[in-house]
């Protein structure tokens, strides 16, 4: 993702399905976290709760500002990733819309 190094944004996820999800840093540093094995009943909202996991872990390790941000390496992504994609597995089990 070399179109992301140098700009602005600190962390950019992308999610790739069944393929997980890899996290991008600004410095061109990235982790991949595969989606854990679960039966699967629906992945509306997958990414919403990927989304939701990673803020909630960023707030619970009070690296939610945006100078906090910046601190965060590629050593640390791997943490955030998992438990992001804690969250997106757990919406998996239930079918329709749900909140993050």
């Amino acid at each position: 993702m070399a179109l992301l190094r140098g700009v602005s944004s600190v962390i950019v996820v992308l999610s790739k399905g069944a393929a997980g999800a890899t996290a991008y840093l600004a410095s061109g540093e990235f982790v991949h976290q595969n989606v854990p094995k679960v039966c699967v009943v629906d992945t509306l909202a997958a990414s919403d709760c990927l989304n939701a996991g990673l803020l909630a872990k960023l707030i619970e390790l009070d690296l939610i500002s945006k100078n906090s941000l910046t601190l965060i390496t590629s050593t640390q992504l791997p943490e955030f990733m998992a438990y992001a994609m804690q969250a997106a597995a757990i919406s998996f089990f239930i079918q329709g819309a749900k909140p993050p």
